[in-house]
């Protein structure tokens, strides 16, 4: 995508290859977003919600394809999906099949 093309999305220009290429999130952003939050008076979640929060979002920048094993990693992957539903109709199918394997 060209930036300022016509049909641009925000999403594609300043998303997880943005945040990856130029390392803004590890540089800054993320400790900008975290004081953020923390100093918010609107915020609703606790703490550790909030750490927990920014933690699977950092690691879901970070992370290569995610779709691993644990839990962290296959919310990386659903983050960063371009089809949500048909990405967890394929979760729905796959844990389906493990279930009727045991």
């Amino acid at each position: 995508l060209a930036f300022g093309a016509n049909n641009a999305k925000l999403t594609k220009l300043y998303g997880r290859d943005f945040m990856r290429g130029t390392r803004c999130w590890v540089d800054g952003v993320a400790t900008s977003a975290e004081e953020k939050f923390a100093s918010s008076p609107k915020l609703v979640a606790s703490k550790h919600t909030t750490k927990a929060f920014m933690h699977g979002w950092s690691k879901s920048i970070s992370d290569s394809e995610g779709g691993g094993s644990n839990v962290e990693e296959d919310y990386s992957g659903l983050i960063w999906v371009e089809d949500l539903n048909a990405a967890l109709q394929a979760k729905r199918i796959a844990r389906g099949k493990e279930t009727s394997e045991r």
